[in-house]
This record gives C-alpha cells, structure tokens and sequence, in this order.
C-alpha cells in the first residue's frame, strides 16, 4: 500500500518529496535481480529480506538508507558496472541525481 500511496501522490502532484522515494523501490527490485544472476544466493536473500522489511514500512522515507546499509546492493550496483560504456553511464546518472538531488534538499522539497 505505501508503494501505491506514492504513485498517488506522484500523480496528484501532492507529497512530492515523499514521491521520490518510489523509484528508488524499483531500482533496489532491479538490484536484487542483478545479485540473485550474479552473487552468490545469500547475498540475493539478504538483501531481498531488507527490501521486503523496508517496503512494509508505512513510508518509504528511510528506503535509501535501508539500500545503502545494505552491501549486496552496492556489490550489486558495481556488478553493473564492468563494461566502460555502461561504467561512464553510472557516473553519469549519479552525478546528476547528485546534483538534482542537492537542489530539491536546498528548496526544502526534498529531505535526505
């Protein structure tokens, strides 16, 4: 439900903040995918066991957090990375959320 309620709030425009937390579930889904294929087996179970306790949070505030206190996924993320090509798009990517990321948290619309 609390995934649903953000793609609600996406659409109405209402809790815009709240709202960005959604995408990053899809993405740590994704990673999860990439270590079960690529890692050994506990490392996919553990990190789908924090993502599934993450998700049944009444919020998704602290999802990014979850992610990031969690190692299988960064082993995750750098598994994507070993062609050059998708490596500079990595960097890419993050530098720009880096940077969007900084400006909605100076507006006040986004709290890290």
């Amino acid at each position: 439900t609390t995934l649903y309620d953000d793609a609600r709030d996406v659409v109405h425009g209402t809790h815009f903040g709240t709202a960005l937390h959604a995408p990053w579930a899809i993405f740590l889904v994704f990673l999860v995918v990439v270590l079960f294929r690529k890692w050994p087996l506990s490392f996919g179970v553990y990190a789908a066991l924090t993502l599934v306790v993450a998700l049944t949070a009444p919020n998704l505030t602290s999802l990014e957090r979850y992610g990031l206190g969690c190692f299988p996924f960064t082993l995750a993320l750098v598994s994507l990375t070993e062609r050059r090509e998708l490596r500079w798009g990595v960097l890419s990517v993050s530098t720009a959320m880096l940077v969007g990321y900084s400006i909605l948290a100076f507006l006040g619309t986004y709290v890290p």
